[in-house]
């Protein structure tokens, strides 16, 4: 019998996502994906302790610049009341 050979599957499609990372998270089980998003999370959050004068107004500019583009696009807010 001759080894299997091991099949290349593209690390990118066609528009430049990383497939290796969609194939790294369903090879998880869901635990294991909340386990590997939390800790991403926790990175994120300590990092902005550690500045947190520089990374709260970094922080607020991506919220703002959301709800500018959100109110450009005419996109109802979550929170607003229905008509």
């Amino acid at each position: 019998m001759q080894p299997e050979q091991a099949q290349t599957q593209p690390e990118y499609d066609d528009n430049g996502v990383d497939l290796t990372l969609i194939r790294w998270m369903l090879d998880m089980t869901p635990t294991e994906r909340l386990a590997a998003l939390q800790s991403f999370v926790d990175a994120v959050w300590k990092a902005g302790e550690a500045d947190e004068q520089a990374a709260l107004p970094t922080f607020r500019s991506v919220v703002d610049e959301s709800r500018r583009r959100k109110q450009a696009a005419n996109v109802p807010s979550l929170n607003a009341p229905p008509k």
